[in-house]
């Protein structure tokens, strides 16, 4: 996944899916929802770039691994429909993610506008998706959540008696975060299973699982009200973003830090410890030849865009999505070869990376098992992986 936010055009990577915005609308590739649920085999329309159909413009919007948010241009609504990924009756992993109610079902349908509504004074300026929460900001600073909770991803105790049929926590209502004290959020991020608040201060917030520490604390326990990221010391945070236990946080500088899993090269460090994960720092830099200006986390891999439109990858490589040639995992960034374009947006998968360039051109490279890199319909016929960046045009259907 990658930081939140507003463009004419952009592209972002999902779980197995990818979703375009332009002055047409927004498209979506890959196996998630718009009629379209895991019951159901791939079909090639899968392959291509689907409309999605909705009431009104998309003002921006947000991928998460199972399910998307769009943020309407006229009614300020936020806009909801999931990859109909975990169909067993009545128990959907990202059912509550949608913001719809437990009575809605996640069969892969269309957008529908989440409900309740935030506070009708307050509009919504960010989004953020993980694999089963969803994050708000609004235009007074304030941070809301709604999902699943069982580590505490949503950042607040107040999250009412709601479970799933597994006995796990809910609570599909959108909620104010806790712990923020008297900080002024500026910047919001998801990770799988964690939520991330930067605030004016240039302080990293932090809620949801910390097994690995990657909310950058020492004691390794989720965290379940947002708690500051203690071992970044005095180090001012612009934003942050993470993976399914890593996390990337860029400092005011443009230096970028990482936390978390790093046994697949996902922290950058170029270190490999073979397992024992416990030597390595809670903090530690990533490798980058000059200051960073984007970034993006997939699940067991990282991307950077420096301030010369140069980009890189790095960590699992198994399926390409670090454009590196071959299926190694990278310890260290290796840059993504894009015939010399300048990158201004790069956005991460649970296994691919899609790359936006300054000139309008798109790349893709990585996981194409379910139709996420917009190949077209062709490519259903043998959806392989895609080993280095590879420039796609987007057709509609």
């Amino acid at each position: 996944m990658s930081q939140p936010g507003a463009d004419s055009t952009k592209i972002i990577a999902g779980g197995e899916h990818s979703l375009f915005l332009d002055r047409t609308g927004l498209y979506s590739a890959g196996a998630c929802g718009l009629k379209w649920n895991r019951s159901s085999n791939l079909t090639p329309s899968l392959f291509g770039w689907r409309k999605v159909m909705m009431d009104e413009p998309v003002a921006f919007m947000a991928a998460g691994y199972y399910h998307n948010l769009a943020l309407g241009a006229k009614s300020g609504k936020i806009f909801s429909w999931g990859c109909g990924t975990f169909l067993d009756g009545q128990n959907d992993g990202c059912k509550p993610a949608l913001g719809q109610g437990l009575e809605t079902l996640d069969v892969g349908d269309l957008p529908m506008p989440a409900s309740p509504s935030l506070p009708p004074d307050e509009q919504v300026v960010q989004l953020a998706a993980g694999a089963y929460h969803s994050i708000a900001m609004t235009s007074k600073n304030k941070v809301y959540t709604f999902g699943n909770a069982q580590l505490g991803q949503l950042g607040r105790s107040n999250i009412g008696s709601s479970k799933d049929s597994s006995g796990l926590p809910v609570d599909p209502n959108p909620k104010e975060v806790e712990g923020l004290s008297m900080e002024t959020p500026i910047q919001i991020g998801a990770g799988f299973y964690n939520t991330y608040v930067t605030t004016k201060s240039g302080k990293l917030y932090c809620a949801g699982e910390n097994q690995n520490r990657q909310c950058g604390r020492e004691k390794p326990a989720n965290v379940r009200t947002m708690l500051r990221a203690t071992d970044l010391k005095e180090e001012k945070i612009k934003a942050a973003v993470g993976g399914y236990c890593h996390t990337l946080a860029l400092t005011l500088k443009g230096q970028l830090l990482s936390m978390g899993c790093g046994d697949d090269g996902q922290r950058g460090d170029g270190l490999d410890f073979d397992g024992d994960e416990e030597k390595r720092e809670i903090i530690t830099s990533v490798n980058l030849p000059s200051k960073v200006v984007k970034f993006a986390a997939g699940a067991n891999h990282s991307a950077a865009v420096c301030e010369n439109g140069s980009a890189y990858a790095w960590g699992s490589n198994e399926f390409g999505q670090c454009a590196a040639g071959s299926s190694e995992k990278l310890l260290s960034p290796k840059r993504i070869d894009v015939q010399g374009e300048h990158v201004e947006e790069i956005s991460c998968g649970y296994a691919h990376t899609v790359v936006k360039t300054k000139t309008g051109r798109i790349y893709v490279f990585g996981s194409n098992d379910s139709g996420q890199l917009g190949l077209g319909a062709a490519a259903a016929k043998s959806p392989n992986d895609v080993q280095l960046a590879r420039e796609i045009q987007i057709e509609k259907i």
